[in-house]
């Protein structure tokens, strides 16, 4: 994730000709998933806000993989490519943002109560209209400054590594995410030693071997909470003697028990 990231910035003031002649007008959309449905990798003209209403979602990058809890939503740069899958049943919505300049990497947001009923709006009416009417550009210019101003979101983000063997340590764990394999045994298994696996996650993915497998256990910590599962259910498939260890490491890591921090979604 790139260091300080802060929500881009519209300061266009509101000029309804100027907003009519827009070669290329912004859109809006709501899809729906089913547990574990993906997308295949794609890329868009313009910058993509997203987030789900509903559910959980996973945006895999070329660099890693975000994980958004419900509330939380994340700038996508225009032709970046990218690919969604579905943590529970999942509802989305989706603003193409017509000023892609503004957004030149990607930032988690917090999608405020504000946020999200003007993209809710928003969506209607262009489902239902041909044309954007003066309202729809109103509700446009309110919903940038409301953006704007949006707090960035603590997510969970796995760097992914390039490195042939830690690629192979990476899916192993991935596969296994609860297995006591250390990195030792990793090692040995990718024909690598420790201290060479260690030098390499840390320059490959900018976290040390335990930074990394936390992050993952907090990515799949999510996807199991949104399909229903309790937080002491969620810790035992992941490898912890109880619940309270694992609330202890989701709140060092994300600055709130699992409880409250979904509680914080929309």
């Amino acid at each position: 994730m790139a260091s300080s990231p802060c929500a881009p910035q519209f300061t266009e003031s509101f000029s309804l000709a100027a907003w009519q002649k827009r070669a290329a007008p912004s859109h809006f959309a709501s899809w729906h998933y089913r547990h574990d449905e993906c997308e295949e990798w794609h890329s868009h003209d313009k910058a993509q806000l997203t987030y789900a209403s509903e559910g959980a979602l996973q945006i895999h990058t070329a660099d890693g993989i975000w994980t958004l809890p419900p509330g939380r939503a994340l700038w996508i740069p225009a032709g970046q490519p990218h690919r969604t899958h579905a943590q529970g049943q999942v509802t989305t919505c989706n603003y193409y943002c017509a000023e892609s300049r503004h957004i030149a990497e990607f930032v988690p947001l917090m999608a405020s109560p504000l946020a999200h009923e003007l993209l809710a709006a928003l969506i209607r009416h262009t489902q239902s209209e041909a044309k954007p009417g003066e309202a729809v550009w109103l509700m446009e210019h309110l919903l940038r400054l409301e953006l704007a101003q949006g707090a960035v979101a603590t997510v969970p983000f796995l760097p992914l590594p390039r490195e042939r063997r830690l690629k192979q340590v990476a899916q192993r764990l991935m596969q296994d995410p609860q297995s006591d394999a250390g990195i030792e045994g990793l090692g040995t298994a990718v024909g690598a030693s420790t201290r060479t696996l260690s030098r390499l996650f840390r320059h490959d993915t900018g976290l040390t071997f335990s930074q990394w497998r936390q992050q993952l256990l907090l990515l799949k910590s999510v996807g199991l909470m949104a399909q229903g599962h309790s937080v002491e259910n969620t810790a035992r498939q992941l490898g912890y003697v109880n619940g309270s260890t694992f609330n202890a490491m989701f709140r060092k890591t994300l600055g709130e028990t699992p409880q409250r921090y979904w509680r914080q979604g929309i």
